[in-house]
Parts: C-alpha cells; structure tokens; sequence
C-alpha cells in the first residue's frame, strides 16, 4: 500500500490511496509510520472494519518523493551515500549510477528478486530496517551493492510496480 496519511478526530488515521479518491481506516499499532508520516509505502494486513493494519514498512519520508513519483516502472530502488549511488531495478534491467558518472544499464533476471546479479555485480535487498544516513527517510530494506569488486551500502525499497510483493 502506498498513499497520504491523514489524521481524524481523536487520533484516527486514514490511507488516501496515491491516485484514489479513498479514506481507509488505518491501524498503526506499533507506531511504524511515526508520528510525522503525510505520505508511507507499506506491508498491511486488513482489520475486521475494511481499514488496514500497518504490518511492516517500505518506504517512510520525511524529504524526498511521494504519491507524485513515478512508482509505475520501479522495481525496486536503492541508494547509498559516500560516495552517493542510486540503483533502480525495472523490467528493462538494474541501472545503477554514481554522482557525476554516466548511468550503468546491466541486465538482470527478476526471478530471484531482491537479489539482482550480472556478471560481477550484484544488488542485495534485505529486509531489514534502514534509516537513511543523509536524511530520516527510513526504508524497510537494507541494499548491499557489489561492483568490480567493491561493496556500497545503502538502502533500498519495493517499488509499486511488483505484481507480487517480495516476503519480507
């Protein structure tokens, strides 16, 4: 699931679906969204009143992308910092770039997603908690990169675009 959070009298919340005119009661239990969340990407069970109950967390910002991001063609996304890298994983391939470089376009087979290899590379997605270390987004994967022999660590994301989501 992935939308607006938004707060009702007396502490309820609410999920507005990106691209739906919806408000479903959401549960929050452990408090995984946080307190501040206005857009949450996450695992949800539903409740016995067609709300939905907060499982586990994807992708919570506190700066960054939202419902205005183009989720359709992301597979997956990872990023680390010093030095910064990003990798986003879509039906045409992992495509990872460093800051200042040209973009790296590799084939990968999505059948043992999250883990991408090709050739002497590999993208890992674990899924465990991840704060990023630049800003508070918090990601509910960890991302180990291995290139040419070198590793990056970062964090990472299940896009919406996965017709069926990975276990966690």
């Amino acid at each position: 699931m992935a939308g607006n959070v938004q707060w009702g009298s007396e502490g309820a919340m609410f999920l507005q679906p990106c691209e739906q005119d919806a408000d479903i009661p959401l549960k929050d239990p452990d408090n995984l969204l946080g307190g501040a969340a206005r857009f949450a990407s996450f695992y949800a069970g539903r409740t016995a009143d067609a709300g939905l109950v907060v499982e586990r967390i994807n992708y919570v910002p506190t700066e960054g992308f939202g419902c205005g991001f183009d989720w359709d063609g992301v597979l997956w996304r990872a990023a680390g910092n010093e030095p910064f890298w990003m990798a986003y994983v879509a039906e045409d391939g992992l495509t990872i770039q460093f800051a200042g470089e040209e973009p790296l376009v590799l084939p990968v087979s999505l059948a043992d997603a999250p883990i991408f290899r090709s050739g002497n590379t590999e993208l890992v997605l674990e899924p465990i908690t991840c704060q990023d270390s630049m800003a508070d987004n918090v990601l509910g994967w960890t991302a180990t990169l291995t290139l040419d022999g070198a590793t990056f660590h970062g964090c990472g994301f299940q896009g919406l675009a996965l017709a069926t989501p990975a276990t966690p």
